[in-house]
């Protein structure tokens, strides 16, 4: 995934088509179906058969998953978190009254303060098409979704550069998806470089 992640940032031009057969598919070699459109079916089928060995081979491959609408389906499924309800709000319960509060009615992080300053040197390069107006919501969402979730989980520290991490996930998903696949990502993937003391791993 962190392969499919710089490839996002950095487009490589078209590479011959696969030599696994994984990647192939009997009847997708009509002379009129390119190899990008024949591998997004691929990811597209993957993604709605759950096949997370398939997915992972196709995202790590060649131009990775292709396009942001792709990466949409596909990155929540790697991480194994699962969309929330499509208008954003929260899910109906009987139990409301013990839902987790509000992020931004827990205490402040310690290193919220570094996280303004790196979000607002944010979104320099890119996206280029959109206005100053737009790139200024889009840091009030990055410093939101990196709050959340350094607030929700305060014994993780902030260093400089996931910003940066986060980012893109955020362009891609949106801040409502960007929160539990950050969350996961942070936890289970990085969770050593967040630690306020760093410790010497032991392989056994």
């Amino acid at each position: 995934m962190a392969d499919d992640i710089q490839q996002r940032q950095r487009p490589l031009p078209s590479p011959p088509p696969p030599s696994s057969d994984r990647l192939r598919e009997p009847g997708d070699r009509r002379p009129s179906e390119s190899w990008p459109d024949r591998k997004a079916a691929q990811i597209r089928r993957a993604c709605r058969d759950r096949d997370l060995d398939s997915l992972t081979e196709l995202a790590t491959s060649a131009r990775g998953l292709l396009s942001d609408r792709l990466r949409r389906d596909a990155w929540p499924l790697l991480l194994g978190t699962r969309p929330g309800p499509p208008d954003g709000s929260r899910p109906s319960s009987s139990a409301d009254a013990d839902s987790p509060p509000s992020w931004s009615e827990l205490k402040p992080h310690h290193d919220e303060d570094q996280v303004r300053l790196d979000v607002n040197r944010s979104f320099v390069y890119y996206p280029n098409d959109q206005s100053e107006q737009q790139i200024e919501k889009r840091k009030e969402e990055l410093f939101d979704v990196i709050a959340e979730i350094l607030r929700r989980h305060p014994r993780l520290c902030y260093f400089q550069g996931y910003h940066d991490i986060v980012q893109v996930f955020l362009l891609v998903l949106g801040p409502r998806l960007a929160v539990p696949a950050v969350t996961r990502l942070s936890l289970l993937r990085i969770r050593d470089f967040m630690l306020r003391r760093l410790t010497r791993l032991s392989h056994t």
